[in-house]
C-alpha cells in the first residue's frame, strides 16, 4: 500500500487480517509485579496465568512518542490507531510522534485516530481506514470519515467471565465482584465515547453473550453494510459460538475473528468476549 496503518498493541488481528493492512504495531508495556512484558509475540495463556496469580496490580505503560515515530520513519502518508485517549496515554503520545515527524517531513500526510474504544473496535478502526482509502479518498478526508464514524456509528459490546482483575486493579469494588461471582451475574458492558458503561446483567455467561448478540439490532441499523469484529482473549470456541449466533441472526457484510494481545488481556482476562460494528 502507499499509506501506513500504524496501530498500539491494543489492535487485535488474525492474520488475514495482518496481510490485508500490513499494520506496524507499536506496543505497549504490562507490568506484573517487578517483571517487564513487552506486548508482541507473547504467549497469552502463559501470561494471563502469571497476570492471574500475581497479588499485585497488572500496570501498563503505553507505547513512547519514540517508538510511534519509528514506524512514522520514512512515511508519505500514515495512520495511527490508538486505543480510548481516556483509557491510556497512547493517543496523545501519538500525537507528538506525529508532530514531530511532520516537522522532519513537511510532505507527511497522517493522521492520528482515537479510537475511542479498545481491541475489536482498534481493529474496526483499522479496517474503516482502508475502506475509505480504497474508495480513492485522500488521508484527511479518510480520517474525517473514520471519526465520523467512530463518534456516531459505531458501537463496541463485552462481556467478562471473570473480574478478578478488574477488582485487583480497582475498577471493581471486591464485594460487587465477589456478589457478581456468587450469583453467577454477567454484566455486559459498552463504550460510550472512550468510557465503558453497564449496559444490563444477565445471570450466567451464555445467556449474557446471547443477550449481547440480541442487543445489536436494538443499537444500529443497516447491518448489512457494517464489520463485525470478534474479539476473544483465550477463548476461540467461545468466539466461535457467538459467530455462530450473529450468523444465524444477521447478515454482516464481513465478519472476523481475532485474538486479544496481552494488553486485551489485561482488559478482558481470560474468556473475554469483545463486539464491535
Amino acid at each position: 500500500m502507499s499509506y501506513r496503518i500504524i496501530g498500539d498493541s491494543c489492535v487485535d488481528t488474525n492474520e488475514k487480517m495482518e496481510k490485508e493492512l500490513e499494520l506496524i504495531k507499536v506496543p505497549f508495556s504490562v507490568n506484573i509485579g517487578e517483571k517487564v512484558i513487552v506486548d508482541e509475540d507473547i504467549d497469552l495463556p502463559m501470561f494471563l496465568k502469571e497476570m492471574n496469580n500475581s497479588p499485585e496490580p497488572t500496570k501498563t505503560a503505553a507505547p513512547s512518542p519514540g517508538g510511534f515515530l519509528s514506524a512514522l520513519e520514512g512515511a508519505k502518508e500514515a495512520f495511527i490507531v490508538t486505543i480510548s485517549s481516556k483509557l491510556s496515554a497512547s493517543y496523545s503520545n501519538a500525537v507528538l510522534a506525529m508532530e514531530m515527524a511532520k516537522d522532519k517531513c513537511k510532505d507527511l500526510q497522517g493522521v492520528v485516530i482515537d479510537s475511542k474504544s479498545a481491541m475489536a473496535g482498534e481493529s474496526l478502526v483499522a479496517l474503516k481506514i482502508r475502506e475509505f482509502m480504497d474508495l480513492g479518498l485522500s488521508v484527511k478526508e479518510t480520517g474525517e470519515k473514520v471519526q465520523q464514524f467512530i463518534n456516531n456509528e459505531m458501537q463496541t459490546f463485552f462481556v467478562l467471565e471473570t473480574f478478578d482483575n478488574l477488582i485487583k486493579n480497582g475498577r471493581m469494588s471486591l464485594l460487587k465482584g465477589k456478589l457478581a461471582a456468587l450469583l453467577h451475574i454477567s454484566p455486559i458492558m459498552y463504550g460510550d465515547d472512550g468510557e465503558i458503561r453497564l449496559l444490563e446483567t444477565v445471570r450466567g455467561n451464555k445467556k449474557a453473550l446471547r443477550r449481547m448478540v440480541e442487543a445489536i439490532e436494538e443499537r444500529v441499523e443497516n447491518i448489512e453494510e457494517r464489520i463485525l469484529v470478534i474479539a476473544h482473549c483465550n477463548h476461540e470456541e467461545r468466539a466461535s459460538d457467538v459467530y455462530q449466533m450473529v450468523k444465524e441472526r444477521y447478515r454482516f457484510k464481513r465478519i472476523e475473528i481475532v485474538p486479544t494481545t496481552a494488553l486485551g488481556g489485561v482488559y478482558s482476562n481470560q474468556g473475554g468476549i469483545v463486539l464491535a460494528f
